[in-house]
């Protein structure tokens, strides 16, 4: 009932306010930094973009013959979403500044646009810098301003550009004198600081971060820029300073609700906690900065969990998955909300998708779920997806409907996949759901073989920390163990060796470490491949020899050790499975030998592991990564051979060591055989380099 009458200027700012396209227009012109405001500046909303927007503040929910619940289902019918397809892109640095490649490299920004490299990024959990995939573009001319530190550090960057800070990222025209930047630690910073069991501690003395202080700020004039991408940890370095790429999602969404959805409660669910500060930090700017979003402002709290509260009764959580705990989606436990973000959803596993079912409210829940198309049809987004219900909810596009794709991105990217018909061009480029996309291995089956209370020990071994790497890899072998079986996925670059290790009693397996080596020489593997041989008195060694480092590996471990002890995998070489029989089940013989039915390593694999799995012949700690991969693997029927491939974006490194270990237990499958390796006797010499 209206107390009195609104005129037409008042109309039109309500008609304004509520609609989605034209409120975030209106407040924001920077897509890239919330906190801006100008009042002759708008902000445009491409035209693919718009479906992707919420447009429950247009539906007039409060008709009185209508129920809680079925207000809600209006709300979702406008609300619900499942925004699933290729990959997105963000911003934006001078090309005169320097990118850190995972290779030791620096190269200027202008000779990496139209490319596609492996850099340092900072995992922010653990502060500890990591390997990313990262894309280069032309972003064009724009103002720039020049970041000076305490010890003489400069990088050029446009005016909306984060860079992390002790108080979070906070964009250029931010930085306040006393902030202090985060860069990386290029000596070992003493401390006195006794290093104990304390987790904060260790990760502050053990951090590759060091903080330099901001010293000045100048503006440079228009400047070539580039944009720069880092799906992950969404940062890079960039002239030794760690800097953030932006990503337009859910976070204009977000303030949309914050603005007109009063009193709810709703909740945004990631991977990790980078993934859930790279979305809300972003809106934090737009809380604590907008001068319009700011009149909402109540509180804002980013430690332990990022929780943001509102004026008018509307809050905000983060959930952190935490997938590589023993019980994931533990955070959505005594939530009840009325909206969920989700981010990353083709990661989602059956334990986690039954715990946000829990977490809706009573009245039921809008949900907000992104990700891309890396996942099977049962997998708990793939039901999501092929749900009938959910038909007019799906927004599926590819990559090119970004108006910075064009003939040459296109090109790149098929060189990059290796062709229009790969696997993963397929699904990051065109976000196509593959056809019949089912998981090659019955799931169930398999986490019958976890042990819930166990996590797998996993060692990381990049190039800077080789030369001490055995104080890091703390190995034993088991006193009951009958055998123990190293296999292996070789690789030379920033994606590198995976490393798996497995004890045998009796004729059971058991997994037992994980160790992953990055950027590391064939000469430098070997050394590990050794220290662990003799460490743990191995009994079999499996060499994945598809590339030439695996070979080079391969030769010189053959060199030392009994080849007895040692398996040569490769895909596309032969194993036998069997002998050839004729009609009366009779073995056949040519030339008075037995004739052999072969299978192809890349299929025989495969079989041998999921027979492993599916009799439980196997033990394995309750791993994400492993279960991951695992369920992303399909198969795809060719002419004459079926071919098996791993769907995940986060590389199948570890599912190909464990089809390497198969193919170990299969051919090496007599204890007898096997006896711990010992040197060849008529070794001399050390290991030669490649």
């Amino acid at each position: 009932m209206l107390l009195e009458k609104i005129d037409e200027e008042e109309i039109f700012f309500a008609e304004c306010f509520y609609n989605p396209i034209c409120n975030i227009e209106s407040l924001f012109d920077n897509f890239d930094n919330l906190g801006s405001f100008s009042p002759d500046k708008f902000g445009k909303i491409r035209q693919y973009q718009a479906p992707m927007l919420s447009f429950e503040s247009m539906i007039d929910i409060d008709t009185p013959d209508l129920d809680e619940k079925e207000k809600m289902n209006l709300r979702k019918g406008t609300g619900d979403i499942y925004n699933l397809g290729g990959r997105n892109f963000g911003k934006c640095e001078s090309i005169n500044n320097y990118c850190s490649l995972a290779n030791g490299k620096r190269k200027r920004f202008g000779d990496l646009i139209g490319k596609k490299e492996i850099v340092f990024s900072l995992n922010q959990k653990t502060l500890k810098l990591e390997t990313s995939e990262a894309f280069f573009r032309d972003n064009g001319i724009r103002n720039c301003y020049k970041v000076t530190t305490k010890d003489g550090k400069e990088i050029t960057v446009t005016k909306n550009h984060p860079l992390l800070t002790k108080n979070g990222w906070k964009t250029v025209l931010e930085l306040k004198e006393n902030d202090w930047l985060a860069t990386p630690r290029k000596y070992n910073i003493k401390n006195t600081q006794t290093v104990d069991e304390n987790e904060k501690y260790n990760k502050i003395v053990e951090s590759d971060i060091y903080w330099d202080k901001f010293k000045k700020i100048e503006y440079v004039g228009k400047k070539q820029t580039v944009m720069v991408s880092v799906p992950g940890n969404q940062n890079y370095i960039s002239n030794d300073i760690v800097s953030h790429n932006s990503l337009i999602g859910e976070k204009l969404d977000i303030p949309q609700s914050l603005m007109t959805d009063d009193g709810w409660w709703c909740g945004f669910a990631s991977i990790d906690m980078n993934h859930i500060t790279g979305i809300l930090d972003c809106v934090r700017d737009a809380v604590d900065n907008h001068p319009i979003v700011s009149l909402f402002r109540r509180r804002v709290k980013t430690h332990p969990n990022y929780l943001i509260t509102t004026k008018n009764g509307w809050k905000l959580e983060g959930v952190n998955l935490n997938l590589n705990a023993k019980s994931p989606g533990d955070q959505f436990i005594g939530k009840h909300f009325q909206k969920i973000y989700f981010e990353e959803a083709s990661y989602e596993t059956e334990e986690v998708y039954n715990k946000r079912q829990d977490a809706i409210s009573e009245k039921g829940c809008v949900f907000r779920i992104s990700g891309m198309t890396d996942f099977t049809r049962h997998s708990p987004i793939g039901r999501q997806f092929y749900d009938p219900e959910n038909k007019n909810k799906i927004i599926n596009l590819p990559q090119f409907v970004n108006s910075f794709f064009n003939e040459k991105e296109k090109q790149r990217r098929i060189e990059q996949y290796g062709g229009e018909d790969n696997l993963n061009y397929k699904i990051y480029v065109l976000g196509q759901i593959i056809e019949g996309g089912e998981s090659e291995f019955d799931m169930t089956r398999v986490r019958d073989c976890y042990l819930e209370k166990r996590t797998i020990k996993r060692f990381e071994i990049p190039k800077k920390r080789f030369k001490n790497f055995k104080d890091f890899i703390v190995v034993e072998r088991p006193k009951s163990a009958d055998r123990i079986i190293i296999a292996s996925d070789i690789g030379d670059g920033a994606g590198g060796s995976d490393l798996i290790i497995l004890s045998q009693i009796g004729n059971k397996y058991r997994w037992l470490y994980d160790i992953i080596l990055y950027n590391l020489t064939a000469s430098e593997q070997i050394e590990i491949f050794k220290f662990l041989i003799e460490k743990l008195s191995a009994n079999v060694v499996g060499i994945e020899c598809g590339e030439g480092i695996g070979r080079t590996i391969y030769r010189e471990l053959e060199r030392i050790y009994s080849k007895d002890n040692l398996v040569y995998y490769d895909g596309r070489e032969k194993v036998n499975v069997d002998f050839e029989k004729d009609d009366k089940g009779n073995i056949k013989r040519e030339k008075g030998k037995p004739v052999y039915l072969q299978e192809f390593m890349s299929e025989w694999s495969v079989r041998r592991l999921k027979a492993l799995l599916y009799e439980n012949l196997l033990s394995l700690p309750k791993d994400f990564k492993f279960d991951k991969q695992l369920s992303s693997v399909v198969a795809l029927p060719g002419h004459s051979r079926t071919k098996y491939r791993c769907i995940t974006q986060q590389g199948d490194h570890l599912w190909s060591a464990f089809k390497t270990f198969a193919i170990c237990e299969w051919l090496k499958n007599s204890l007898l055989k096997t006896p711990s390796m010992n040197k060849n006797e008529n070794f001399s010499g050390g290991v030669s380099s490649w």
